[in-house]
């Protein structure tokens, strides 16, 4: 997928996420059904940070050299990509300090770091576009990942979580 197209992709899903925000009151935004699961507030944060922390990390240390260009995708790797969305499964982690995100302060907030996270998204289609790199960084579950590949999969992220949102919209309401 071109740059521009995953960004465009991304751009939906942010939009769908900022929509939803005047749904919630403050304290349903954070309140959760048990402590293991999360609350809105949380998934928000969660996507927010794996974008910020994680995949855009990623997408830098494929342009900046090309290590690991010639390693390959796992089967659910090529399965991903090749459908342009994750497979139709729930994936439950343990709770922990690594993993569970905190809970937002305020609403607005969230809505801030999202759309900030937008536009620094956006820088990225001309830096993926002019690079010469090939290198690819590992995902712990679908293999080597090209720089386009780690962009593109910010918006299939946000797009798998939009089932859980609606999960945890079902609870408050």
């Amino acid at each position: 997928m071109h740059p521009k197209e995953s960004y465009s992709d991304f751009q939906t899903s942010i939009a769908t996420y900022v929509a939803s925000l005047e749904n919630y009151t403050e304290e349903s935004f954070v309140s959760k059904k048990d402590e293991e699961t999360w609350s809105l507030g949380q998934l928000f944060n969660h996507l927010h940070n794996s974008a910020r922390n994680f995949h855009f990390k990623m997408i830098e240390k494929c342009l900046s050299d090309n290590e690991n260009e010639k390693e390959l995708k796992t089967e659910e790797g090529v399965q991903l990509f090749l459908t342009n969305s994750f497979p139709d499964i729930e994936i439950k982690i343990a709770p922990s300090t690594q993993y569970t995100p905190p809970q937002p302060s305020l609403k607005a907030e969230v809505k801030e770091k999202l759309l900030r996270l937008e536009q620094d998204a956006k820088h990225f289609i001309s830096k993926i576009e002019e690079s010469n790199s090939t290198g690819k960084m590992k995902h712990f579950i679908f293999g080597f990942l090209s720089a386009p590949e780690w962009f593109q999969l910010i918006g299939l992220h946000y797009r798998h979580h939009l089932k859980q949102k609606l999960k945890l919209e079902n609870l408050i309401t």
